[in-house]
């Protein structure tokens, strides 16, 4: 809340009239109005009187943190979210990097804002993403530095990704042998302590949260394996890779999405055509109609953000981008590839 928000708010709450201010500070009504406009400032000998007056300290009066709460951070995201795809990509980043200059300790808001801006970029138009992405990622290099340790292997495990697929391995495994071996997990110890209060619901809810990110991390690993098999021409491995992978996503009612990236990426692996328009066409399908877990037996006390439709043109990036896609070359001529990519235009 800015300073003329916080004169104006105060005011009201105390009963206050601008006339009854002003005569307190000794000056015009006009001055206090203005004041409360945000077209000028109080004089700076009038602050600590004013601060007294509306029954605040300086620090609140003058907007003064440093950080901002989780609450604060998430609206501020859920908000810019909100825009993209509705203004240009750059007034997005303009509305960050004020945010990031007013709380510049604020790690938590940064990686926040950085992640969104980055994914933003992926699926905006923009011809030239080149500047925009060496700005994200000084600011992800910024959290690096970062005290808090969640934060900071976050963000080296998103570098260290980058890294590998820039090819520039050497930066990859350096920061690679930054992350911890082992880093403890306290959920079943927590879990435990819980049921030994008798809160079922709250042992419930971590449990169900872990076994899911289990299954997310099984199912990753599953896909990544599949590269592997594939570069080591293990045909009948890949396969049974394939099949357990499928297998894993529907038992653990994950998105379907995960199903078809291990069709399409199988597929163009073998040149399987029917296998590949297969994967294309449930992504499609599957971006159209969001995951969610509500009503799932395995997960029923896992609360998770709704998320909505993904907009139209960014649909149509999406096919754009896999028509230009090397790997699916083999499918260029292919009638029914042609219609799939054709048909959200």
């Amino acid at each position: 809340m800015k300073i003329n928000d916080i004169i104006k708010t105060q005011r009201k709450q105390l009963s206050l009239t601008q006339e009854q201010v002003a005569q307190y500070l000794g000056v015009s009504i006009a001055a206090v109005s203005k004041w409360e406009s945000g077209h000028t400032y109080p004089d700076i000998t009038l602050l600590p009187p004013l601060a007294r007056l509306l029954k605040v300290d300086l620090n609140t009066l003058l907007s003064f943190n440093e950080t901002l709460t989780n609450q604060e951070i998430t609206v501020f995201v859920n908000d810019l979210s909100q825009k993209i795809g509705n203004v240009p990509f750059d007034d997005i980043m303009e509305e960050a990097r004020q945010k990031i200059r007013e709380y510049p300790q604020c790690d938590r808001l940064i990686c926040n804002v950085t992640m969104l801006c980055d994914g933003a970029l992926a699926m905006t138009a923009e011809t030239d993403k080149t500047i925009y992405q060496k700005e994200i990622d000084a600011m992800y290099e910024r959290l690096l530095k970062s005290e808090d340790l969640i934060i900071r292997h976050q963000v080296l495990a998103i570098l260290i990704n980058k890294y590998i697929a820039a090819g520039e391995l050497e930066k990859a495994e350096a920061l690679l042998n930054e992350i911890p071996d082992r880093i403890v997990d306290k959920t079943r110890i927590q879990a435990n302590l819980l049921i030994q209060k008798k809160d079922y619901l709250k042992a419930a809810e971590i449990l169900e949260k872990k076994m899911l990110g289990y299954a997310e991390g099984l199912r990753d690993t599953q896909l990544c394996l599949l590269k592997v098999k594939k570069e080591l021409r293990e045909w009948e491995s890949m396969e049974r890779i394939k099949e357990v992978s499928k297998q894993t996503i529907a038992l653990y009612e994950l998105w379907e999405y995960g199903s078809s990236l291990v069709d399409m990426q199988y597929g163009i692996y073998k040149k399987d055509v029917a296998c590949t328009i297969k994967g294309v066409k449930g992504l499609l399908s599957a971006l159209k109609h969001p995951w969610s877990i509500d009503g799932s037996l395995l997960y029923p006390h896992v609360v998770t953000k709704k998320e909505s439709e993904l907009p139209q043109h960014y649909l149509k990036i999406l096919a754009d981008e896999i028509k230009q896609e090397e790997s699916l070359k083999f499918l260029h001529s292919n009638q029914e590839f042609e219609e799939l990519l054709n048909q959200d235009q």
